[in-house]
């Protein structure tokens, strides 16, 4: 995963706090996933990761080009 600004990887922390109990981890394939998320939160992540530029698209490079 790369981030293009600040405002991204501060954005996922957020996210941690709020709807992951504070939980998220880096992949071995620099993923990153939340914990514990409730599926009622789940458009609201969505929406605020738009917002920043972050996608789940192609998530873990399990995609065909």
């Amino acid at each position: 995963m790369e981030f293009s600004s600040s405002l991204q990887l501060q954005t996922l922390g957020n996210l941690s706090i709020r709807c992951a109990r504070n939980t998220g981890d880096v992949t071995t394939r620099q993923g990153l996933q939340l914990h514990y998320v409730r599926i009622e939160d789940v458009p609201a992540i969505f929406d605020e990761l738009t917002r920043v530029g972050l996608t789940t698209t192609g998530a873990c490079g399990d995609i065909n080009p």
